[in-house]
């Protein structure tokens, strides 16, 4: 019994032992935890708070107690167990002291603006001219009047009735494809908020901009459209005064069309000619065209004038739109977004499209007349 007991109090007396061990180990890890943060607060206060991002020793002591504090593990260091801990510091605090502040110091803050500011953006005009309809064809055909119809005729009672002579003709526009499109890194597109929307608005202006040029001036050749300059007929001014000027010229190509039974809509002009309408004179030196001060809409002999960067300078187009042309639209402007190849995505790039299709189907290019100054 007493050989027992005295087991029983040896190994009580080695749990005690081993326990007061790591009460006292723990301890001493909290005291060298301690003294290490001390030691990193005297460096910062010795280095200036200022190369540590500018929050001072008393921030950089208090950013240490927080990160020590919560660190996972702490407290089973504290009670005795055994194992590691981890502790993230910010970058700044094993940043290299220096003794004072250089020019190259930026002491104040960069604030840097989320819009993009983007180049001129022309403007559209053509498109918001023509009647336009949605199509889900690849091409699309459609029946257009050709010749002279013949009048009718008052007849007598038994007598042949005159022959109208109305010819049909089939003709087909190919829907064409316009596209675009913008590579961009994944990252880039997460650190600027803006930069998708900016891509966005600047690849359906590029792609609005070579539309405009083939509803223009489309050679119809291949994969363009037949383009209202080109399908247009040329006027020729018969007129040989000396003293005939590019508004007479509109004039007598307006009157020609209205002799044929259309209703010119719109005279497509160069913005820089049209100043030069605008800014013609007599012999007073009083403007002929509007004036300066007050509002004038831009028109010529009661038809509005569309200003085009598109138009060559020195070309004019005069028409009745809505008879002229339809536009159908295959797709309107549409934005995609992906990784086009393995390459990119391993680069983390995606490939950014802008995409259109449509058709101009021009049905009567006799309502059109073009010409040059």
């Amino acid at each position: 019994m007493d050989d027992i007991t005295t087991q029983v109090k040896h190994e009580l007396g080695r749990i005690a032992a081993n326990v007061s061990a790591g009460l006292n180990a723990g301890k001493e890890r909290d005291e060298a935890l301690l003294a290490r943060m001390r030691d990193l607060e005297q460096r910062a206060a010795r280095g200036g708070g200022a190369s540590f991002g500018g929050g001072g020793s008393d921030a950089l002591g208090l950013g240490l107690r927080a990160a020590i504090e919560n660190a996972d593990g702490l407290d089973d260091l504290r009670n005795g167990q055994k194992g590691r801990v981890y502790i993230d510091l910010p970058s700044h605090f094993f940043a290299t002291p220096r003794a004072a502040l250089t020019d190259a110091d930026q002491l104040g803050q960069t604030d840097r603006a989320t819009a993009i500011a983007p180049l001129p953006m022309q403007r559209i005009t053509l498109r918001s001219l023509l009647p336009t309809v949605p199509t889900t064809a690849a091409a699309v055909q459609y029946l257009a009047e050709t010749g002279s119809p013949g009048p009718a005729e008052v007849v007598t009672e038994g007598a042949t009735k005159p022959d109208a002579g109305l010819r049909l003709e089939l003709k087909t526009a190919p829907v064409v494809t316009i596209a675009v499109y913008q590579k961009a890194s994944t990252q880039i597109l997460s650190d600027i908020d803006s930069l998708m929307a900016f891509i966005d608005v600047r690849l359906r202006y590029l792609l609005s901009i070579t539309e405009e040029g083939q509803l223009l001036s489309g050679s119809g050749i291949g994969n363009n459209l037949l383009g209202l300059m080109t399908a247009a007929s040329t006027f020729s001014d018969a007129t040989t005064a000396s003293d005939r000027t590019i508004t007479d010229t509109i004039r007598r190509a307006i009157a020609d069309l209205e002799s044929n039974g259309y209703a010119p809509s719109a005279i497509v002009l160069n913005p820089n000619d049209f100043a030069e309408i605008e800014l013609s004179k007599d012999d007073e030196s009083r403007y002929l065209v509007g004036m300066p001060r007050g509002p004038n809409p831009s028109s010529l002999w009661q038809t509005p004038v569309v200003r085009s960067p598109t138009m060559n300078a020195g070309n004019y187009l005069v028409g009745d739109l809505s008879q002229a042309a339809l536009l159908h639209d295959r797709w309107a402007p549409r934005i995609e977004v992906a990784t086009t190849n393995e390459d990119d995505f391993l680069r983390n790039i995606v490939a950014i499209r802008c995409e259109a299709r449509m058709a101009l189907a021009v049905h009567q290019p006799a309502a059109l007349r073009k010409g040059t100054f």
